[in-house]
């Protein structure tokens, strides 16, 4: 483990240009890139080398078919818990919800029906990994299970309701239950063309 402070943190975060994306990228790699090398040039047992996510897993290249209803996976640690003996994330399924590929309501963002543990926002959403594929109508097999980085998990799609109890006015929070995830798409843009955080 390592820590940063708040002014640390706040130097290597990108936000996108637009503002109502709600999903940062906070740069670590060359502290994980340190800390990997100081183990392996230390010969310390039991490191467990980090795995990523890169350009390949996403679904512009990556012939995976994608629809209302496809099988999703959520990776995530809700409210930071997790299996820390062997340093697994929790795992949950759902499926799509809402037309992909398309802005939900305008937003770059799509739905999914997942019954998902509170504090699982920035999760990773990604598409249910198989060994198997129909492209073109073919049916394709790899040795490997692929998937696609589909989003990030963001929370319930949530609105105020009026209500009235007892003479008295006032609102409640209602969901469908959906989840909004944010198209992985993003996460480029905002590499490549993100702006720096600012306080201000």
């Amino acid at each position: 483990p390592f820590r940063l402070s708040k002014k640390e943190v706040l130097k290597r975060t990108k936000i996108h240009k637009n503002q109502i994306v709600d999903v940062v990228l906070i740069d670590i790699s060359d502290i994980v890139r340190n800390l990997v090398n100081y183990a392996i040039e230390k010969n310390i047992k039991g490191i467990m080398i980090p795995t990523y996510i890169s350009n390949l897993n996403l679904p512009e290249n990556k012939k995976i078919k994608l629809e209302v209803a496809s099988d999703i996976i959520v990776v995530s640690y809700p409210k930071g818990f997790y299996d820390d003996k062997n340093k697994f994330p929790i795992v949950k399924s759902g499926i799509i919800a809402s037309s992909w590929g398309l802005d939900f309501k305008g937003y770059p963002i799509f739905q999914i029906d997942a019954q998902l543990f509170p504090g699982s926002s920035g999760g990773l959403v990604i598409s249910k990994p198989s060994h198997i594929s129909i492209i073109d109508g073919s049916v394709c097999y790899n040795k490997t299970k692929q998937f696609v980085l589909l989003g990030i998990y963001s929370g319930e799609y949530t609105w105020k309701k009026e209500i009235e109890f007892d003479g008295k006015k006032g609102t409640v929070e209602t969901s469908y239950g959906l989840g909004v995830v944010w198209y992985s798409s993003l996460i480029p843009e905002i590499i490549n063309n993100g702006i720096e955080y600012s306080e201000s």
